[in-house]
């Protein structure tokens, strides 16, 4: 699916930790909104995310999948929202690297 379409079945949000189903739900939306970001430069975009204890902390798993290869972060934290968007911020410039990468390829 491109042209900045995403179905919502391609972010699954997993949490071992309690997680209220309003920040569940927000968390799936900033997810989606990374894929809607990217989608036209990867395709067949599929992302994980995963929530569980770390010791004492939260730890976040974000596993994502495109047509041109895995992206993977992990970031821990006491507060679930940080660990959260350092993970995805930590897939997003992954993604941008890529980018950046494929850009300086083409000028070449």
């Amino acid at each position: 699916m491109r042209n900045n379409q995403c179905s919502l079945d391609m972010v699954r949000l997993d949490a071992d930790v309690h997680v209220p189903g309003y920040l569940k739900d927000r968390l799936h939306g900033i997810a989606q909104r990374t894929l809607q970001r990217f989608n036209t430069h990867f395709g067949g975009m599929r992302m994980h995310v995963h929530l569980k204890p770390e010791g004492s902390q939260v730890g976040c798993h974000v596993n994502l999948v495109t047509d041109h290869g895995q992206y993977v972060a992990k970031s821990c934290d006491w507060d679930l929202h940080r660990a959260f968007d350092d993970a995805i911020e930590s897939v997003e410039a992954q993604l941008e690297r890529h980018l950046g990468k494929h850009t300086h390829q083409l000028a070449h």
